[in-house]
């Protein structure tokens, strides 16, 4: 398991987080992240939710109460090489400076397209 120390930047932004999951239903892994996005320091921190598959229902849900914007990348399959390539586009134009995976599957995917856009 690598530990990654995240230094704030020179520049004072607030520190970039991804959340990322394979799904997002109403289960324990998406409540954790709706939990971080909601309780960490707005001044510090800059969140964004995405999920790879179009299995969004309480995403859709939470837009309609006001919630979070949940970014859905459509992802139909293991080697859906467009959603990948949305993945690394996201991961490009956004410039984490944390990618954090709550899946096996969105890890599966997300630690590779991570790294090749240079995300720790």
């Amino acid at each position: 398991m690598d530990i990654i120390k995240i230094k704030r930047n020179t520049d004072n932004r607030n520190i970039r987080v991804i959340l990322l999951s394979s799904v997002f239903v109403d289960r324990g892994a998406e409540r954790i992240m709706l939990w971080l996005e909601k309780h960490l320091p707005k001044r510090e921190y800059d969140i964004r939710i995405v999920c790879l598959r179009n299995l969004a229902p309480f995403a859709e849900r939470l837009e309609g109460m006001g919630g979070p914007e949940v970014h859905i990348l459509g992802m139909r399959h293991p080697f859906d090489v467009i959603a990948l390539f949305r993945l690394f586009h996201f991961l490009r134009g956004f410039k984490p400076d944390i990618l954090h995976i709550h899946s096996f599957r969105s890890a599966v995917v997300g630690r590779p397209i991570g790294r090749l856009a240079g995300v720790p």
